[in-house]
Order: C-alpha cells, then structure tokens, then sequence
C-alpha cells in the first residue's frame, strides 16, 4: 500500500476539481449545455466513481485554446 505522502509531493500539485454545476456557472452556461459537450466530448471531464467531474486547470486551459484573437485594424 502507498503512503499518504507518496501519492502527493505537496499541495502544490493538487487540482481542484469541480462538478458540472460549479462548470456551468463558472462559464455562465447551462448544465444541459455543458453535459452536452461532454457527451460530444468538446470539453475535457474525467469521471470519478461515475460521476462527472471537471479540472479547473483542464477547464482554463480549453478556454485559452479555444480563444479566438480580434483582428486588430
């Protein structure tokens, strides 16, 4: 059996995680529209134990890649 300490260096490296509810609100959609883009698997989730889950880091950096530039004129 692992130790406590070995399954995480320190605190840095932990992630937060959210639940689609706490996604939704932060991207200001609707669940049912976040629960469809998992189901078309547009936007990164994991599952734990069967429930849907999401990585505020994974969440951020989709956003960032999915930031379309202004044209400047």
């Amino acid at each position: 059996m692992k130790s406590r300490s070995s399954c995480r260096a320190n605190n840095s490296e932990l992630q937060t995680v959210l639940t689609a509810t706490e996604v939704a609100q932060y991207l200001k959609v609707k669940e049912g529209t976040l629960r469809n883009w998992v189901y078309k698997s547009q936007i990164p989730h994991i599952k734990v134990n069967g429930a849907l889950r999401f990585r505020i880091q994974d969440i951020d950096k989709w956003m960032d890649k999915s930031t379309i530039e202004a044209e400047s004129y």
